[in-house]
């Protein structure tokens, strides 16, 4: 259509493969519902000028369900005018919370699942890399394998992807920046930072490398948005299906991210400790309070479920750091934002040395 500002169809095809072979890979899963994917056509790009927008669906990508019991988006309903103020109903308030409860507990174990879901090499070595949004990530210097030398090789491609030489586009071509020397030079830091002696942790016991780096497949967008949940008074809330994995991928599991969106982000810091995110600053304290009961509610489920994941959280938080830093970056100022990151590697390369004399 005229002014198309979307991805290509070369880009949309892969996604919207290996979104359909989620869908039949999870289909007969128990403890990870999905949507039921009767049918799906992936886009076709129609050859000839674009002079006005098309008045019908030909040569869009489509996706036909069977229609699942539930509703998505059914926070707020769970708890109308009461997130913000104390409800005259006393009992009902406490229904409207239990429910949240209920729900939050149904989605950790969901994420639980998922994460401890043993994932057909077959499949990681498929989509692994065609799951990836990154423009410039179009092939792996090693065979997909859930080990740490593996793990470096896909964080030394994410680099090299992102900032490549010095002239060349960075970020998406319509953004119009291009690499200059201060990314350049960061670009090296980083490089060596992944290569330094402890940055990655390595196998201290028997089968913890496999745990750090066994490969997982991740939603990309986990969240009450993307999931149908049944609603009955007095009846418990039920998640029956999760949806929308188009932004899905597989990923080491030390650089999963275990994020639930409600109506903040459910999330944890560094260290695997309780934490919230996509929250304005100007929200009021008592709002604050509500969403890290949210997270410890979450979390306080998920994590005795999935332990390895919290460890594996510790032991990687410099390379998700790294990695969260690439993946989250949007074009803007890539001066500033790549000179913080090179001196941030600069200084971890000097205390990863010191640490590394130490344990020698």
């Amino acid at each position: 259509m005229p002014n198309y500002d979307g991805f290509p169809a070369r880009k949309q095809i892969p996604k919207a493969n290996f979104e359909a072979a989620v869908y039949e890979l999870l289909r007969l899963e128990p403890t990870i519902p999905v949507s039921r994917l009767l049918y799906y056509r992936i886009p076709i790009q129609h050859r000839g000028p674009r002079l006005r927008n098309p008045q019908d669906i030909s040569g869009r990508q489509l996706f036909v369900f069977e229609k699942t019991d539930g509703e998505n988006n059914v926070w707020k309903a769970l708890n109308p005018k009461q997130k913000v103020r104390p409800s005259p109903n006393h009992l009902l308030k406490l229904q409207y919370q239990s429910y949240q409860a209920v729900l939050l507990a149904q989605a950790a174990r969901i994420r639980a699942s998922l994460f401890k879901f043993d994932l057909p090499h077959s499949f990681a070595s498929t989509w692994l890399l065609i799951s990836f949004f990154s423009p410039g990530l179009t092939s792996l210097p090693l065979p997909i394998s859930p080990t740490r030398t593996f793990c470096t090789a896909l964080l030394e491609s994410k680099i090299l992807s992102t900032i490549r030489e010095i002239g060349a586009p960075i970020s998406w071509p319509s953004d119009h920046q291009t690499v200059g020397p201060v990314a350049f030079a960061a670009k090296q830091s980083l490089l060596r930072l992944i290569h330094s002696p402890g940055f990655l942790p390595e196998a201290r016991d028997e089968g913890k490398e496999s745990a750090y780096y066994r490969l997982v497949l991740e939603h990309g967008d986990f969240g009450i948005h993307n999931m149908s949940i049944t609603l009955h008074p007095f009846n418990n809330p039920r998640i029956t299906a999760i949806y929308d994995w188009e932004t899905g991928h597989v990923i080491p599991a030390l650089l999963s991210d275990p994020l639930m969106a409600v109506t903040a982000n459910l999330v944890v810091d560094e260290n695997a400790e309780l934490a919230i995110a996509r929250v304005d600053d100007d929200e009021e304290e008592i709002a604050r309070e509500r969403y890290m009961g949210w997270s410890k509610q979450y979390f306080g489920e998920l994590q005795p479920l999935a332990p390895e994941h919290k460890r594996a959280i510790r032991a990687g938080k410099e390379a998700r750091f790294l990695w969260f830093a690439l993946r989250d970056w949007r074009g803007e100022d890539p001066v500033g934002y790549f000179g913080g990151l090179g001196k941030w590697a600069e200084r971890r390369m000097e205390e990863l040395g010191a640490e590394w004399v130490d344990e020698v």
